[in-house]
């Protein structure tokens, strides 16, 4: 009789099924509410990339005006950032949060002073969006969340090494994104 009521047992193993499942479904629960939490602590961080945005503009500009240290031969007032650099033009003007501002400077008119360098005689700029201005205004006083990239590049002139530049990159991104 023990034999049978053994075998009995080993046969019906419904009650010990019914209490995994019951496991497995509350697993199941904190796997999906682990996975909700996360997308949703992702998804509500905001982040903001405009300086980088900025930053990486001003990058491309300054890997386009220069050549190993010297600076191009056909960078003057009229130069087309947008063709030469081959960058969009639709976009930046589309969404007409972008400034593109390049000045250039004679290098031997420039200063060391507090900060920076001071220089007085500027040659030329380059402003290649029309709103330009009035970003480098809001990105001079630091009131908005603009991200605003100042960099400077020393060159030379390849025709004549006695000249030399001081060209300052100013690129601003008020893009929110999508």
């Amino acid at each position: 009789m023990n034999k049978k009521k053994a075998r009995m047992l080993m046969h019906s193993k419904t009650a010990g099924e019914r209490i995994l499942s019951i496991w497995m479904f509350i697993i199941w629960i904190i796997i999906f509410l682990g996975i909700t939490s996360a997308v949703l602590a992702i998804y509500s961080v905001r982040v903001n990339v405009k300086r980088v945005e900025a930053g990486i503009l001003s990058d491309k500009i300054i890997d386009c005006i220069s050549e190993n240290g010297y600076l191009r031969e056909d960078f003057s007032y009229d130069f087309d950032v947008f063709s030469e650099c081959r960058i969009n033009k639709d976009v930046i003007e589309r969404a007409g949060n972008y400034n593109i501002l390049a000045e250039v400077y004679d290098f031997y008119s420039c200063s060391k002073k507090e900060g920076g360098f001071a220089c007085e005689k500027k040659l030329y700029e380059v402003e290649a969006t029309e709103q330009a201005s009035s970003l480098y205004v809001l990105c001079i006083a630091e009131k908005t969340e603009i991200g605003c990239i100042e960099k400077a590049v020393y060159l030379l002139d390849r025709k004549d090494k006695s000249k030399a530049y001081y060209i300052k990159i100013s690129t601003a991104s008020d893009y929110e994104g999508e």
